[in-house]
């Protein structure tokens, strides 16, 4: 059984830590103030709630941090692999030495699905909107808060944020095992192609957010096995923004979020079970390397395990890790809210192409920005078949690699520059003007184009196609149930929105083509010919 020793060490990486934890803090004491304010409490009682609620997590993690060793749990069986080796391996069940080179797949959900533990069992349809509503607000509230302290922290001690909010309604569900058994433990993770590395909550964590599964137990997992300096997994990390040091015992990692999630913990590797994609047999991801979360605070991504990065950095992503074997290409389909919990899929490998039956339609990811993003390459907001006529250049690079428009699941709604968004939102009211009239009132999560649909069936409604005008004279056409944004208000009436916002571009560095305009259409990344290719209508 192995340790994490949290070891004295020099550098910028608990500098990173303290400003964190200080900030959470100062909120604390915030929070308690204004608590205490209402009741006759004395000196002695304030004192103890501030020391119980901020400054007991403090020391015991500032004590973590320094001098004590954090407990974790090293099931290490067949030994260490060398560095130099390639660690991950994918395998049918019952055959480890055989491998395979055929994608393999597993099935993406939707939070609010039909069975979802996150909707109360008493909970009609308005209830279930209210409560989604609710929580997408608080996010879209605390997204430019969360951006400024991150850049004030920045300019006081240089903390890396990364550069996008997670925060996403969908989530892919893994059995972590190397069996064929059903009783096992799962893991529910949200599929982000703007992060690259892939991390979870563990049970033995000093501090863990709530959520709504049991939380993975590495001392029960018989292919845990925590990695050291050693290893070639380890040193990928540590040479990426990942990083927070590594040794002979124990190999650490820091993942902070600008929506307020971070994770610090333990770099390990694990088995983790796919299907193959008929479904007819199990596939084992073995030795694949992730992150135990130790240390975590959750940002607005309510009840998941953690995250599942997609991008490309060094070698470190799940795509990049299985690539000697499958491939590096990858496709996955959002689906809609109230769908079965596995109507969607994700899909790991070359293999990964849309499913016959429907056209597809492929265009090289644009060049020029942050080599472990995926760009689109578009040159204006599409309405109804035409461009908009955004202002030249919107989807340009910068000469500091900022700009341009990236695919981010981990964000949910797309934003745009405030002059793009003008122009096309401009448009959409007109479009719109004789269906449904003038905009009746600005909703909820900083939506401000919005009508009361009352008595109105939206699924007759003649709703003009929208999406982007692609360099190469293509059209990228968002589903139709990616074109709108319905919620209930409180007074049970039906809201009719369009679900795009503009964003602070004092504080944002690139366009978002986020997560809900993608739902519904096969996105495969086709790392292996640098190209998108899509399909719509797919799941």
């Amino acid at each position: 059984m192995g340790k994490i020793q949290f070891g004295r060490r020099s550098g910028r990486s608990h500098i990173y830590i303290l400003v964190i934890i200080m900030a959470d803090i100062a909120t604390t004491l915030l929070q308690e103030r204004k608590r205490y304010k209402k009741l006759t409490t004395s000196s002695a009682q304030l004192i103890m709630a501030l020391c119980t609620k901020a400054l007991l997590p403090f020391l015991i993690f500032t004590t973590s941090v320094w001098t004590v060793e954090v407990r974790a749990y090293n099931v290490s069986h067949g030994g260490k692999e060398s560095s130099g080796q390639s660690f991950a391996s994918v395998y049918q069940a019952g055959n480890s030495t055989g491998g395979t080179k055929s994608s393999v797949m597993t099935s993406l959900g939707h939070m609010y699905h039909a069975n979802s533990t996150l909707v109360p069992k008493d909970c009609d349809e308005v209830c279930a909107g209210l409560i989604r509503v609710k929580r997408i607000g608080r996010y879209l509230r605390a997204r430019i808060n969360n951006t400024r302290r991150s850049l004030a922290a920045q300019n006081r001690a240089s903390v890396l944020w990364l550069d996008n909010q997670k925060i996403s309604e969908w989530y892919i569900k893994i059995a972590v095992t190397d069996t064929d058994d059903d009783d096992v433990q799962t893991v529910r993770v949200v599929p982000d192609t703007g992060s690259f590395f892939t991390w979870v909550q563990c049970r033995g964590c000093i501090k863990c957010y709530p959520q709504r599964w049991k939380l993975f137990n590495p001392r029960i997992s018989q292919k845990y096995n925590a990695l050291d300096e050693s290893h070639e997994y380890c040193q990928r990390v540590q040479a990426s923004p990942m990083a927070l040091g590594a040794d002979e015992l124990t190999c650490k990692y820091k993942a902070i979020y600008q929506d307020g999630t971070i994770s610090f913990g333990q770099v390990a590797t694990n088995t983790f079970r796919f299907v193959t994609l008929d479904a007819s047999a199990y596939v084992m991801l073995g030795s694949m390397g992730f992150g135990c979360g130790f240390q975590n605070k959750q940002g607005r991504n309510t009840g998941m395990s953690g995250i599942l990065g997609l991008s490309r950095f060094g070698g470190i992503s799940w795509p990049e890790q299985v690539s000697h074997a499958i491939g590096a290409s990858y496709g996955f389909c959002l689906p809609i809210a109230g769908s079965r919990e596995d109507s969607g899929y994700l899909v790991l490998g070359d293999d990964g192409m849309p499913a016959p039956g429907g056209a597809y339609n492929a265009v090289n990811f644009a060049a020029g920005g942050k080599g472990e993003y995926f760009y689109l390459d578009a040159v204006d907001m599409m309405l109804g078949g035409v461009g908009v006529g955004v202002p030249a250049g919107t989807f340009d690079f910068n000469q500091d690699k900022t700009g341009g428009l990236m695919m981010d699941t981990g964000t949910m709604i797309s934003d745009f520059k405030p002059g793009a968004y003008t122009v096309f939102r401009d448009a959409y009211r007109s479009a719109m003007f004789p269906l449904l009239g003038p905009v009746k009132f600005p909703g909820k999560l900083g939506l401000d184009t919005c009508w009361d649909v009352t008595n109105i069936v939206i699924e007759t409604l003649p709703l003009p196609n929208m999406g982007f005008m692609l360099r190469n004279g293509q059209q990228f056409i968002f589903s139709r149930i990616a074109s709108y944004f319905t919620y209930y208000s409180r007074s049970k009436r039906p809201v009719f929105c369009l679900p795009m916002i503009p964003y602070d571009d004092t504080l944002n560095k690139w366009s978002i083509f986020g997560a809900y305009q993608m739902m519904q259409t096969h996105m495969n990344f086709d790392t292996a010919n640098n190209r998108l290719v899509w399909r719509s209508n797919a799941c």
